[in-house]
C-alpha cells in the first residue's frame, strides 16, 4: 500500500517528469484521504485559468481524477489521528500523514517540505520524488 498525496498524483495527471516516475511506482493499493480530490481538482482548475492546460485537457485530467483507482479515506476518520502533525504541517497534509501512519505505509509526495517533517520528526516513511525548480 502507498498513500498518495496530491501534489503527487497532480504531477501524475501532468504527465511531468515526476509524474512519469512516480506513475512507475505506484501499486496497486493506493490510499489517500478523500481531500485528494478536492486539492487536485483546485490545481487543475488554476492550471486551466492560467492558460497551463486547454479546458478540453483540464475536463481529460479531471474526468481521470475522478476514475483514478485509488482508495479515498473519509477525512472524518482520519482528524484524531491528524492532530498528531498540526503542530508541525498544514490541516491538510497532516490528513495525509495520519493515513499513512495508521495504514503504516509509505507516503509519496512531490512536497520536499513535507517530507523532511514526516520522516525527521514523525519517522513516517515517505518516498520524495522532486519536482523540476523544487
Amino acid at each position: 500500500m502507498i498513500v498518495i498525496d496530491a501534489s503527487a498524483f497532480l504531477e501524475v495527471l501532468l504527465g511531468s517528469k515526476a509524474g512519469l516516475t512516480i506513475e512507475k511506482m505506484l501499486d496497486d493499493d493506493l490510499l489517500a484521504p478523500d481531500l485528494l480530490d478536492a486539492e487536485v481538482f483546485h490545481q487543475l482548475v488554476r492550471a486551466e485559468r492560467r492558460q497551463v492546460l486547454s479546458p478540453i485537457a483540464a475536463a481529460d485530467r479531471t474526468r481521470l481524477l475522478r476514475e483514478a483507482p485509488i482508495a479515498r479515506i473519509r477525512c472524518r476518520e482520519l482528524l484524531v489521528a491528524a492532530r498528531t502533525f498540526v503542530a508541525a504541517v498544514s490541516g491538510y497534509d497532516a490528513l495525509y500523514l495520519a493515513l499513512a501512519a495508521t495504514m503504516e505505509c509509505p507516503l509519496l509526495t512531490t512536497d520536499a517540505r513535507l517530507a523532511r517533517t514526516a520522516t525527521g520528526q514523525f519517522g513516517v516513511a515517505v518516498t520524495h520524488v522532486p519536482t523540476s525548480g523544487r
